[in-house]
């Protein structure tokens, strides 16, 4: 009984002789197993709408190509391809990835129409015939051969012989070899072992001969190397170079003249450092929230920039000028103003809280 098989779509090309034509038609079985991710589990029915049919393993099975008569086509042979029917009843115009799928299977179709029957098919000239199964009317056994080949190719081990039985049915000048090449063909040795020489020559050990005549060894006695010729000669004569690997040390009584001592001269003062002005405490005002220091500064002040303020919890100090509080006050909270016109300094400090 003829198995059921569903119709997917039918396209033509060309051999490489450009004057033979091949009808393909891909159509679908369930004996033929489903696409497989790369980690070789099976996809689900709804997989292909989503994500398409790259990156998948499509087991796939190619019957016996069939000469056609002549015909208004021109179609000289028609081959079966068969894959899993998930993927022919989707290659419709109204799916969404009606296009990418067909290109896929059109590639994988030639791909292993070559492998499977040693012809090679240009993937440019293709074309959809129109129909979804080509040459159904004149013959209908197509995808019953192409199971029947599935069947084959589970039992059969040798995939060579099962080449050259399909091969026998198409003209020889279309076929290609598909099989391993040529054992007879030179192989260039990769690792080659180099001719082991004697180590040790006939007669070295034996005692009528003697290995060293009555002056001995002459190991040793020929040129010395120079110690010093990684040193370029150019250098070398400009230069005078020492070795003191062997060098001998005599020791040599000198008079040595001591150095007189130095005498601590005292350095006299800088010029550029000016004397500190000195001040003068004009009053103390003691309030509520804050200790009002004056001090009188002489007229040779030019601003604050010859004064030195420093106050602490206690004491308010300028150029040397210390005034003593009797309450303790803020030193981070401390305001000082120059009054050029009384020359006077007035420092506010304030309370701590």
């Amino acid at each position: 009984m003829e198995p059921m098989f569903s119709e997917g779509f039918s396209f033509r090309a060309s051999a490489t002789d450009a004057t033979t034509v091949f009808a393909v038609n891909v159509c679908g079985h369930s004996s033929v197993g489903l696409p497989l991710t790369r980690n070789m589990n099976e996809i689900t029915e709804d997989y292909v709408d989503l994500h398409g049919v790259d990156n998948l393993i499509i087991p796939i099975s190619v019957g016996e190509p069939r000469q056609m008569e002549k015909n208004k086509d021109n179609i000289n042979f028609v081959v079966d391809v068969v894959v899993h029917p998930c993927l022919t009843k989707r290659c419709v115009v109204s799916f969404k990835l009606h296009e990418h799928l067909v290109t896929r299977l059109i590639a994988l179709s030639i791909e292993w129409i070559k492998q499977e029957c040693g012809v090679t098919l240009g993937e440019r000239g293709c074309g959809l015939l129109g129909v979804r199964y080509y040459g159904k009317k004149q013959s209908g056994v197509g995808a019953k051969v192409a199971m029947e080949k599935l069947k084959d190719m589970l039992s059969e081990l040798n995939k060579n012989s099962a080449v050259s039985e399909q091969n026998s049915s198409l003209p020889p000048d279309l076929t290609v070899s598909v099989s391993e090449p040529s054992e007879s063909k030179e192989k260039k040795v990769m690792v080659q072992e180099l001719p082991q020489g004697k180590g040790i020559k006939r007669g070295f050990l034996n005692g009528s001969t003697q290995l060293y005549d009555s002056k001995g060894s002459s190991e040793c006695t020929g040129k010395t190397p120079d110690p010093l010729a990684h040193i370029p000669q150019s250098l070398r004569d400009k230069c005078k170079i020492i070795d003191t690997r062997d060098a001998q040390f005599t020791q040599e009584n000198r008079n040595v003249e001591k150095a007189p001592e130095k005498k601590n001269i005292r350095a006299p003062p800088s010029v550029t450092e000016t004397p500190k002005i000195k001040c003068a405490v004009d009053s103390i005002d003691y309030g509520s929230s804050a200790v009002v220091v004056s001090f009188r500064v002489p007229e040779s002040c030019n601003g604050m920039k010859d004064l030195d303020l420093e106050v602490t919890s206690k004491t308010v100090e300028v150029n040397g000028c210390v005034a003593g509080l009797s309450t303790s006050i803020d030193p981070d909270n401390v305001r000082a103003k120059y009054i050029k016109s009384t020359k006077l300094l007035v420092v506010t400090c304030s309370l701590p809280e």
